[in-house]
């Protein structure tokens, strides 16, 4: 019952990616949100690796996003969050005990990138964005090369998420979130990197790793836009043949 209930709390005393009572709590009270006002479903979750090092490559339309998609996964996790977030007094500290570490979007933040390598030697788990922000309209953008190198660097597994609804409820440009429109996350078939240590080779690799991300992630996408095009043919129909009643 708890390995189902809370499996981040199940997994064995001492495991880098053993989660907590207060973690579990505040996962399932987001799984219960999400599913209620937005019916949501996770998809191929059995492709997310049991250890560590491991990126999480999700797309990125929503504030949703960064609560979302960790809710899924079934232990603890790091992931990056914007610096002035750490400023403001409980939330700094509450998202540091969530694994949190900032980042500045300014400009390269090396103080982030060595934390990050830190975390993925240390055999755990991360979330990155590999846009490196939100898409303003919910198309893919061009990835930048953090992931990618970092993933080269140790060696790490790459996991990419295709988020799909999320824009829909909550697009950055809207203060609050539409409920009750659907949101589907699928973890796909993780992409396995040999370390390279070498710097030239590492960036030579970065454009075909980037695309081994984006290919699936593009796929759920174009097929999300197909289904939505349907369903407002199917919609359009059906108000023509009441009008004509």
């Amino acid at each position: 019952m708890l390995r189902k209930l809370m499996p981040g709390l199940a997994r064995p005393r001492g495991d880098i990616l053993r989660t907590n009572i207060l973690w579990e709590l505040t996962r399932i009270v987001f799984i219960i949100y999400f599913r209620v006002f937005h019916c949501l479903r996770y998809r191929r979750c059995e492709n997310l690796p049991g250890q560590g090092p491991a990126i999480i490559a999700p797309n990125h339309v929503s504030y949703y996003d960064a609560c979302v998609i960790p809710a899924g996964i079934p232990y603890r996790m790091r992931f990056m969050a914007m610096e002035p977030l750490f400023r403001i007094p409980i939330l700094g500290w509450w998202i540091s005990l969530y694994g949190a570490f900032p980042v500045k979007q300014e400009a390269p933040d090396k103080s982030a990138v060595v934390e990050t390598l830190k975390v993925l030697k240390n055999n755990e788990v991360v979330l990155i964005f590999p846009e490196g922000g939100r898409s303003a309209t919910g198309k893919l953008c061009p990835f930048e090369p953090g992931v990618a190198r970092l993933a080269l660097a140790t060696g790490a597994t790459i996991v990419p998420v295709s988020i799909v609804g999320a824009y829909e409820a909550w697009p950055r440009q809207n203060l609050l979130p539409r409920w009750f429109r659907p949101i589907i996350v699928t973890y796909h078939a993780p992409i396995t990197v040999e370390r390279l240590e070498d710097r030239s080779k590492i960036k030579e690799c970065i454009d075909e790793i980037n695309a081994r991300i984006a290919a699936p992630i593009q796929r759920r996408l174009d097929a999300w836009e197909r289904l939505k095009s349907m369903r407002r043919k199917h919609s359009s129909r059906q108000h023509y043949r009441r009008s004509c009643r």
